[in-house]
């Protein structure tokens, strides 16, 4: 057994084993595809890309995990999906997001202005953002916050209703008394509690889709795994897609159904998340399964990946990978090909 094969046995092993979905309605049914989007962002004259043909596709139902360095366009991808790239210096050059809003009726999210990807936001797509101690506003309170996110689709509902709602709310993300911690502040709340309010904002309509960029970020290790069971109890209970933005490859061990590995703007491996994690092909995915710490006695140096992710404004040709790469050669100077270990694991590289 190899050292990339001992280390994930471990991270699986030591990762509570929530990943059996058993069959829910719809499950499986496409319900959002990205087809080769390319997003640049333009500074003081110079074009970096920072979304490089990307195609992902997400099914109802499912966790997908979002892996890769900081820097390599998780967030970026994320912020594209629900519209939030900022409007001056981004540029979307191609590409398709086409969303399913039933069998065979889809609707491609670029073509939308601020008005129609509004009714979009909220109600069909959620985004839960970093850091849960900035992601609220101080000066508000926890209920207001909620009921904000109600009403703004719920336009026929009385005060009270929506003041009802938003605390069976803050009840279903596990909130310890919630009527107490709706009228609350997010200075008086713990980093979890926090978080557990930015989950109920997300979830307030029962939205299709919810975009989870490092939900567990500045928490401890306690919390995280709380907060991760709980993503995982919502796909349960609400048949929401959830798109898991991580840099950790523990935290996506058990939790999701589909891993897509990102380097530099370019998905590099994708599959099963026991695919991955048994059998990682590409020269990145390896290199990060081998960073990941040994349970227990360190019985040897833990593996580094020399070198940073490559600025966007720095053009690469051949693979975007090959100066960290320990196994690059002459050939990685044109683009790696796609290949397929199985009909749903694949990955880039000419090795």
């Amino acid at each position: 057994m190899n050292k990339t094969s001992e280390k994930t046995d471990t991270v699986m092993a030591r990762t509570p084993e929530i990943n059996s979905a058993g069959a829910r309605p719809g499950c499986g049914e496409k319900l959002l595809e990205i087809n080769n989007l390319t997003v640049a962002f333009n500074k003081n004259g110079r074009r970096g890309v920072v979304l490089d043909d990307i195609s992902i596709k997400i099914p109802r139902g499912k966790i997908i995990g979002l892996v890769g360095e900081s820097g390599c366009g998780k967030t970026v991808l994320g912020s594209s999906i629900i519209g939030l790239l900022p409007e001056r210096g981004s540029e979307i050059s191609s590409g398709e997001i086409n969303f399913y809003k039933s069998a065979g009726e889809r609707e491609n999210l670029l073509n939308l202005n601020y008005h129609g990807m509004k009714k979009y936001r909220g109600s069909k797509i959620s985004m839960i953002f970093q850091e849960p101690m900035s992601s609220l506003n101080p000066v508000y309170t926890i209920g207001s916050q909620i009921d904000e996110t109600i009403k703004n689709k719920n336009r026929d509902l009385s005060g009270a209703e929506i003041a009802g709602r938003s605390i069976e709310m803050l009840s279903k993300v596990g909130m310890p008394d919630p009527a107490r911690v709706y009228s609350m502040y997010p200075h008086q709340l713990s980093g979890g509690m926090r978080q557990r309010v930015v989950i109920a904002i997300a979830l307030a309509n029962n939205p299709d889709l919810i975009i989870a960029d490092e939900p567990t970020t500045a928490l401890d290790i306690t919390v995280s795994e709380q907060i991760l069971f709980l993503l995982y109890t919502i796909r349960d209970n609400f048949n929401s897609s959830i798109i898991l933005i991580t840099h950790d490859l523990s935290v996506v061990a058990n939790v999701c159904d589909e891993i897509y590995v990102m380097y530099r703007g370019s998905i590099v491996e994708c599959g099963g998340s026991r695919e991955v994690f048994s059998s990682p092909k590409n020269p990145y995915t390896i290199g990060l399964m081998e960073a990941l710490p040994e349970f227990g006695a360190h019985k040897r140096p833990l593996h580094v990946i020399k070198g940073n992710v490559p600025s966007i404004f720095t053009k690469i040709e051949g693979c975007k990978f090959k100066d960290r790469c320990a196994r690059a050669s002459q050939i990685c100077e044109c683009a790696p090909p796609v290949k397929f270990s199985s009909d749903t694991h694949y990955y880039r590289c000419h090795f």
